[in-house]
């Protein structure tokens, strides 16, 4: 954050016409050149602020319930199973489909979509033939 109010002003004073004059413009900030700047960066300082106190609370909610051993959707529920494996370590329901079944491609076809082209053959482009 430093460097975001440092750079600016040496930006400003090196690409001034007259030193003197930048020198003297320095000492008495309080002219308002560059005031918006300043409260620019006062806003990004304190929107990071605020960002960084949410996410450490979000962080200390999670080691909460890394330590009571529930879940979100538990906690939130107030569901004890404190005698029970986690979700994570229980044994898998059952599949909803077979990902392994052949599926025909025609019967993925809606009826009122027009069939595809017939696929090209190889040497016609080379021949010219249709």
């Amino acid at each position: 954050c430093l460097a975001c109010m440092v750079l600016p002003m040496l930006f400003w004073f090196l690409n001034s016409d007259n030193f003197e004059l930048s020198v003297v413009g320095l000492m008495h900030v309080g002219s308002g050149v560059l005031q918006p700047v300043f409260y620019l960066l006062i806003l990004a300082g304190s929107l990071v602020g605020v960002a960084t106190l949410l996410s450490f609370l979000f962080w200390a909610y999670h080691v909460f319930l890394i330590a009571t051993k529930r879940t979100t959707k538990e906690f939130r529920r107030s569901i004890d199973n404190i005698a029970e494996e986690p979700t994570l370590c229980a044994k898998r329901g059952p599949r909803l489909f077979n990902p392994w079944a052949l599926v025909d491609p025609r019967e993925v076809l809606r009826v009122d979509e027009e069939p595809p082209p017939p696929p090209a053959i190889v040497c016609s482009a080379c021949l010219g033939e249709d």
